[in-house]
């Protein structure tokens, strides 16, 4: 007996044993003369849209959440011009323009979410920060991995929401994948293949991060008077967990990315609207570099997120879906 490749199901191979006697001299067995397995086929993807949300909760599907839920502000001080300027609107339409830096670059999606933009991200990374033997090189891309979200919420006068993502369909590296293990199925294991597709098309976090500005009186209540009408704020927070365990083990490293991106996008705003950058007292328990001031805190529990952003979300309104519905 030998497992052959009887024929074809999908591209996938379906196998049979076969005695040596029924070969034919090509190799493949005679029709008539098999004495079938079960099929080794893949599994095929119903009719589903292109994406699924990964609620930070773990409801709507998406039981691969883990750990801690992870909460973070970054925030920028700037002077309020003159004229009345649409900040959120040029923040919102001009988002790659104002986020592309060395560490990481967005594009806006080819794909809607229910009728809204998304927005697809893509992360690149110093070598030597992983390893001190490895060339310190800017430009190595992570490849195969892009992040998607989806505009939640979008206020013309404040900011914008955006909702993690989990793609429902294969990009150009995946095909590839699958196209390796159909040609070479003897030595390319088909199921591994379909769980690092499946791992690689949810988004590294599972929650929502908004952008707000706003006057600063409305992030600090202490602001001076004589500040009130002169100091603006652009923030933005975030409340996530990890989307999958198999991501855990780079946790930390991405938490010490986010703190890069998400200041350099804050201080590339200020630096391309030609705005001028206000020195400002952090607030209790921040900490500040370079004009921006940032938080992190991490919690256990569900309760515990809940209590921890309550003042988070009275600004970023719909930041946790059950608090504010989007």
């Amino acid at each position: 007996m030998r497992l052959r490749v009887l024929f074809r199901i999908g591209g996938s191979p379906v196998l049979a044993l076969v005695p040596r006697r029924y070969w034919l001299s090509n190799g493949r067995a005679h029709p008539k003369e098999i004495i079938p397995t079960k099929p080794v086929l893949r599994q095929e993807r119903q009719q589903m849209p292109d994406f699924t949300e990964l609620n930070v909760d773990g409801t709507n599907g998406n039981d691969g959440v883990t750990g801690d839920y992870r909460m973070n502000r970054h925030r920028i001080y700037f002077c309020k011009t003159s004229a009345p300027r649409p900040y959120a609107v040029q923040l919102f339409q001009n988002f790659p323009q104002h986020f592309n830096q060395k560490a990481a670059e967005v594009k806006k999606g080819a794909h809607k979410h229910h009728g809204q933009p998304t927005f697809e991200f893509s992360g690149y990374i110093d070598l030597s920060e992983i390893n001190d033997n490895l060339p310190e090189t800017k430009d190595a891309s992570f490849g195969a991995h892009d992040d998607w979200v989806a505009v939640k919420h979008y206020d013309k006068s404040r900011g914008f929401t955006a909702q993690t993502l989990k793609r429902n369909y294969l990009e150009a590296g995946e095909k590839a994948a699958r196209a390796a293990a159909d040609t070479s199925w003897h030595k390319i294991d088909d199921a591994a293949i379909e769980k690092f597709i499946s791992v690689n098309q949810y988004h590294f976090l599972a929650g929502r991060r908004s952008w707000v500005i706003g006057p600063a009186c409305e992030f600090d209540h202490d602001i001076v008077p004589s500040d009130i009408d002169t100091l603006m704020v652009f923030e933005t927070a975030a409340i996530e967990r990890v989307s999958r365990w198999e991501y855990l083990p780079g946790a930390k490293f991405f938490d010490k990315q986010t703190k890069v991106i998400w200041a350099t996008l804050l201080r590339n705003y200020v630096q391309n609207m030609g705005l001028q950058r206000q020195d400002h007292r952090p607030w209790a328990g921040c900490t500040q570099k370079d004009g921006v001031s940032f938080v992190y805190k991490h919690v256990g529990t569900k309760d515990e997120m809940i209590a921890a952003s309550r003042k988070m979300c009275r600004i970023h309104r719909n930041l946790w879906p059950s608090a504010n519905t989007s």
